[in-house]
């Protein structure tokens, strides 16, 4: 138990640290509270690492190094932990899960699972400048090609579960042919020379896709509207 002082307004961070000297624990904990100057608790933050997830005996030596990292966060002014979320989940497997009401039990299925709303601030006239209209040709539309496939064992972690068993898409490279604004490049290269250091195209942005989808949309909405008029 350490406790340190910081700055001038008398807050108290108390750190708690439990199960480290004992390896027949499921799991290891660092505990941080925050004390007001009244000596009141105010919510505790805490990390987890657990020994043990999927067996009975975290002692078990065929079971070390499969734990995880949990980092949880609470709400309440009780001298207890108050209302806990586990807001951060690394899994032994290396994937990550981000947001409330993950499974501390089981390791995330995906690099990256958000349980909850994704929010990106990046839509706001705030953040632009040089705004043009912008008129995609849709006639290309029609040049893109539609395809089903299976990922290569070595990037079978690029690819969701789906309810078929084939992937469905399009090709990058094919999409910059026509729509270059749709594909997504990532800059590769030798990371320990730089040499051959490029932007790649890698991915495609669907989302974006939509506006131009749109734009066909409205098209034969006007169509439409002049065939009623007649």
């Amino acid at each position: 138990m350490a406790t340190y002082t910081r700055g001038s307004s008398g807050t108290i961070l108390d750190l708690g640290v439990t199960g480290l000297s004992d390896i027949t624990t499921d799991y290891q904990d660092i505990t941080f509270k925050f004390v007001d100057t009244n000596a009141n608790y105010t919510p505790q933050n805490r990390i987890r690492s657990r020994v043990s997830v999927f067996g009975s005996n975290a002692g078990n030596q065929s079971l070390e190094g499969s734990g995880q990292l949990e980092f949880y966060s609470s709400f309440g002014t009780s001298d207890t932990t108050g209302t806990e979320n586990l807001v951060l989940l690394l899994g032994a497997n290396g994937n990550c899960a981000i947001g409330g009401n993950n499974s501390a039990t089981s390791d995330p299925g995906y690099a990256l699972k958000v349980n909850g709303t994704m929010y990106s601030s990046g839509s706001s006239r705030d953040y632009k400048e040089n705004i043009e209209e912008y008129t995609p040709d849709t006639s290309k539309l029609f040049e893109l090609r539609p395809v089903q496939y299976d990922y290569k064992p070595e990037h079978e972690d690029k690819g969701y579960v789906l309810g078929s068993e084939k992937q469905v898409g399009f090709i990058a490279e094919e999409i910059a042919e026509v729509y270059p604004e749709l594909a997504i490049k990532n800059f590769e290269g030798d990371p320990e020379t730089g040499a051959n250091a490029d932007w790649v195209v890698r991915n495609v942005d669907y989302a974006k896709l939509s506006i131009i989808l749109l734009e066909e949309v409205k098209k034969l909405r006007t169509e439409v509207d002049a065939l009623k008029a007649q």
